[in-house]
């Protein structure tokens, strides 16, 4: 590991040698969630300053409270002012929030705390009456990102249910997710809207994470109708969405009058530089050959342009789910942005591979989309160039996820990114 592990908390949420004593510390901290088995995961770190991540249940119990995300916050000694006001707010509120001291490094703070707790989505989730009084989301948590978003399945009094996304920030694109289903788009339309909210209709069909690589090999219709429903929102006119989206606003929210909306476009050029500045965390030695294959990909995709689209911005199979009539609908537009059509088609190839799944069904959907009647025109260099783009954009996952083998995988996913460019996966 880098110099940035050698910080007493990172050393001791990688399991490294000689942290024994802070990672009894942490284990016992984490065991106030009542979680069978708590698990660290989802790290976000700013050396110097703090270290943020949620802690999820990996005895995956489904029961009561517990089971539902807490976070993990550590601060440096600088940070006295945050955690200072964590605790206001504990007493304040009545919230359960633990603390404990690292044996190796007692002046930093460490914390533990229900999602009511968040300290980035505290006003957001009370906006949207959203927690209970022990400080527990108030319904199922689909997912959580702890002081930016959680995504939360409520059921209503007459027996209906909904999704209800919260986000500390919301992104510049949430807005037009009602416009979207007004134009045609394949999306879910908008039942509920607050400043840092969106409720919309909660459906059974569930995601097509593990059901595209047998609909392949049975030669089915599920890709081609992915594909289609892919093409639709590509096909929407970003203009009339944007005007579209500020009648809605007006209507719903008087305050927002005035408030300019535009899509915004993608820059790989800041994406990817974002993403090598995220490997100084912990294995500064790759920056060099992340930044020479960064330069291939971006040259691969000034060389294949292609017109921008309104594209989804982070496609996946488990960003499709199954509507009321059979039809695929997309969700999660929170990176919507204009982009080349390969941007979403790579994005979904480079998920695909980076699971461990079959390829083929990455290059199946590709070809759906060529079929799909007044589709774009999209090119296999511009697949392959973007499909290395999002592979490179994921390099910091395992470093995130605390694999103690983060080094090795970052490696082998830069080196993902170089084959998939020359057309040397299969």
């Amino acid at each position: 590991m880098s110099q940035a592990l050698k910080t007493p908390v990172l050393n001791a949420l990688y399991a490294q040698p000689g942290s024994e004593a802070d990672i009894r510390s942490i284990a016992t901290l984490v065991s106030n969630t009542g979680m069978a088995q708590p698990v660290i995961e989802h790290l976000r770190f700013k050396p110097e300053t703090s270290a943020v991540a949620r802690v999820v249940d990996g005895g995956h119990s489904s029961s009561g409270a517990a089971s539902q995300p807490w976070w993990f916050a550590a601060y440096a000694p600088s940070e006295t002012n945050k955690a200072g006001k964590l605790l206001k707010r504990a007493d304040q509120t009545g919230y359960p929030l633990f603390t404990t001291l690292l044996p190796d490094d007692p002046r930093t703070s460490v914390f533990c705390g229900p999602i009511g707790l968040d300290r980035m989505l505290f006003k957001a989730l009370a906006e949207a009456k959203a927690v209970d009084s022990h400080g527990y989301v108030d319904g199922t948590v689909l997912s959580y990102n702890p002081w930016r978003r959680v995504v939360f399945k409520r059921d209503g009094v007459s027996g209906e249910s909904s999704v209800v996304r919260v986000w500390a920030e919301p992104p510049a694109t949430a807005p037009f997710l009602s416009a979207l289903h007004q134009l045609g788009a394949p999306v879910l339309p908008v039942t509920g809207m607050t400043q840092h909210s969106i409720e919309q209709p909660w459906i059974t069909g569930g995601d097509f994470t593990e059901r595209l690589a047998s609909d392949v090999a049975a030669g089915g219709a599920l890709l081609p109708a992915i594909a289609e429903a892919v093409a639709r929102l590509h096909s929407i006119d970003p203009a009339a969405m944007v005007s579209m989206t500020q009648e809605v606003l007006h209507s719903r929210m008087p305050g927002a009058r005035g408030q300019k909306l535009a899509v915004p476009g993608v820059n790989p050029v800041a994406a990817l530089q974002s993403a090598g500045n995220g490997l100084t965390c912990f294995l500064d030695d790759l920056r060099g050959h992340f930044e020479d294959v960064s330069d291939d990909v971006l040259r691969a995709i000034a060389e294949n342009p292609g017109a921008g689209v309104v594209s989804h911005g982070d496609l996946s199979a488990d960003q499709v789910v199954l509507g009321e009539d059979g039809s695929p609908l997309l969700i999660d537009f929170d990176r919507m942005k204009m982009a080349p059509i390969g941007y979403d088609l790579g994005d979904f190839a480079a998920v695909e591979m980076l699971s461990g799944r079959n390829p083929a069904t990455a290059i199946a959907l590709a070809d759906a989309y060529r079929h799909v009647p007044g589709a774009g025109v999209v090119t296999d260099e511009s697949v392959r160039a973007w499909t290395a783009f999002h592979v490179l954009l994921r390099v910091t996952e395992a470093f995130r996820n605390l694999d103690p083998d983060c080094i090795n995988h970052a490696r082998q996913r830069i080196d993902l990114a170089h084959a998939v460019l020359r057309g040397k996966v299969e």
